[in-house]
């Protein structure tokens, strides 16, 4: 089973990112966040809604290592519904992209 600072540096490397790129997020220096992904620091609830928040990482697979599937009950939903949830999709998609990118 992995560690949670092993899971973070498998999602740090999954998006090409530097440690640094990562530390920068978390305000924190290089040396610090070297230590989470060692496991010899642990990361804070607050630095991993971060890690979540502008990157769009799985807290729960942070937490656990491992994914949920989750049901949004596309086939109840009306179109108008579907329409407005793939707008926010795509929005939320284009502003990680930036942010990567940026």
């Amino acid at each position: 089973m992995t560690t949670i600072g092993e899971r973070i540096k498998f999602e740090r490397e999954k998006r090409s990112m530097s440690q640094v790129q990562f530390a920068s997020l978390l305000d924190i220096k290089q040396g610090h966040y070297s230590r989470i992904e060692k496991g010899t620091l642990r990361i804070t609830s607050d630095q991993m809604l971060i890690l979540h928040e502008k990157l769009g990482l799985d807290l729960h697979y942070l937490i656990t290592g491992k994914y949920v599937k989750f049901t949004y009950n596309l086939d109840k939903m009306d179109l108008s519904e579907l329409k407005k949830l793939n707008n926010e999709i795509f929005e939320e998609l284009e502003k990680r992209l930036n942010i990567k990118n940026g």
